[in-house]
């Protein structure tokens, strides 16, 4: 069973996994009443996205490493961990933190928080800070009831948490924005999620993203286009390019049974 290995091995994965605001046994218990009893189908977000961390985590900094290049196609990118629902500053006024499913690379826990992060004074390289926001969808959509912008998605939202992040790196940076998502939704035609819409917009047109944004704004970010990278991933993708560990074949196993979205 998927949940017992994960409970065995939680001391090692919770040295590569920094646990922000989430309560990892409530996730774990979730995973384990879809195997106890025979769920017809388990689509809990977090709780897939607990599992890819964790079948990642247990190989250790080199599982955490491999991660970091599944996500981004980038083979020097480093982190030391995995940062599982942090937060970053906000970087508007009046606005409440945004929660990052997934955060990696040049990041540091934020001092006085459990859960806050910041850019790290520890760089994985010569003279650039490099690092990932990562936005995880099973089958809900982007929100947009952002409250100090009614206009603003969920996916702008993490992008522009991505350029402050940066901007208070201090150092030129290299940003990753991935988008996690069952397979499904990469290939499937016609778009049926929002998220679909408009990570193809900032896509194939980067200067969109500035069009998001009020005019103060559009010149602050603009400087971070030429250094942002979108991705989209799937999760059956980082199964099946995860490291070999004792916990692969179950999760494998997991997601057979319980993934139904094709």
């Amino acid at each position: 069973m998927l949940a017992q290995l994960i409970r065995e091995n939680i001391e090692i994965i919770q040295k590569y996994i920094h646990q922000g605001y989430i309560n990892i046994e409530s996730v774990i218990e979730k995973i384990e009443n879809a195997e106890e009893q025979n769920f017809s189908e388990f689509y809990d977000e977090q709780g897939w996205s607990f599992i890819i961390a964790s079948l990642y985590a247990l190989s250790g900094q080199e599982g955490v490493n491999l991660f970091c290049k599944n996500l981004t196609d980038d083979d020097s990118f480093k982190s030391e961990k995995i940062w599982f629902e942090v937060l970053p500053d906000s970087p508007r006024k009046n606005e409440g933190k945004t929660h990052l499913d997934f955060a990696l690379g040049s990041v540091q826990l934020r001092p006085g928080t459990l859960s806050g992060i910041q850019p790290s004074n520890i760089k994985f390289y010569d003279d650039i800070n490099k690092f990932a926001f990562c936005e995880c969808k099973w089958y809900s959509d982007l929100s947009t009831s952002v409250s100090c912008d009614k206009h603003r998605n969920q996916l702008i939202r993490v992008i522009e948490n991505a350029f402050c992040f940066a901007e208070n790196a201090g150092s030129r940076a290299q940003i990753y924005v991935v988008l996690i998502t069952p397979c499904v939704f990469i290939s499937r035609k016609p778009f049926s999620r929002l998220f679909q819409y408009k990570f193809n917009e900032y896509f194939c047109d980067k200067s969109s993203i500035l069009d998001e944004f009020c005019q103060p704004d559009k010149i602050r970010y603009s400087k971070f286009l030429d250094c942002v990278d979108l991705k989209w991933t799937s999760y059956e993708h980082l199964i099946e390019t995860a490291p070999q560990n004792v916990l692969l074949n179950q999760v494998k196993a997991f997601a057979k049974k319980f993934n139904k979205t094709v």
